[in-house]
Formats: C-alpha cells, sequence, structure tokens
C-alpha cells in the first residue's frame, strides 16, 4: 500500500520507471517493518494452526518408547555398544 502511495505522490509527468528507481532499500526496509508491525500474533497462530493441521487426536511416542527406538541405534555405533540409557 505504501508503494502505490509512493509511486503516486511522485511528482506527475514522470515515467513509472523513473518514479519506481527512486524507492531505496532504506524506504523499502521501512514498509517492511510497519507492514509486520501491523501483523495481529492471532493472525500467525492460525495460519499455522492452518499450515500445520489440527494436532488434536495426534499419538506422541513417550520419552520410553523412543529410549527404546534410539537405543538399540546407538549401540549400533563402533564404541557405543556397550551404551545404557543412563549414558
Amino acid at each position: 500500500m505504501k508503494l502505490l502511495f509512493t509511486v503516486i505522490e511522485i511528482e506527475e509527468g514522470q515515467e513509472m520507471i523513473e518514479k519506481l528507481k527512486r524507492i531505496n532499500v532504506k524506504d523499502a526496509a521501512y514498509w517492511v517493518a510497519r507492514a509486520w508491525a501491523g501483523v495481529r500474533a492471532s493472525t500467525i497462530v492460525n495460519s499455522w494452526k492452518k499450515l500445520l493441521g489440527d494436532d488434536e487426536g495426534m499419538e506422541t511416542e513417550s520419552t520410553d518408547e523412543i529410549e527404546e527406538t534410539i537405543l538399540p541405534l546407538m549401540q549400533r555405533i563402533p564404541g557405543c555398544d556397550d551404551a545404557s540409557l543412563q549414558d
């Protein structure tokens, strides 16, 4: 939106390319910062929920199940054949 206002505000009679050339990186960085500051936390949360889906009903492995899976794999590493859960 700010880009549009900036292009409109620049002197009449200039070519569009010339108008756009007057916009610098600093202007763009400020526009991005202002836009980001205007994003509500709820918008971000809802976006992630849509992206990741509903996690209700998803089963998660317990720590014991994870340890039981990892230990045998770790023991296959040379020099770690005597590893235990306490390690």
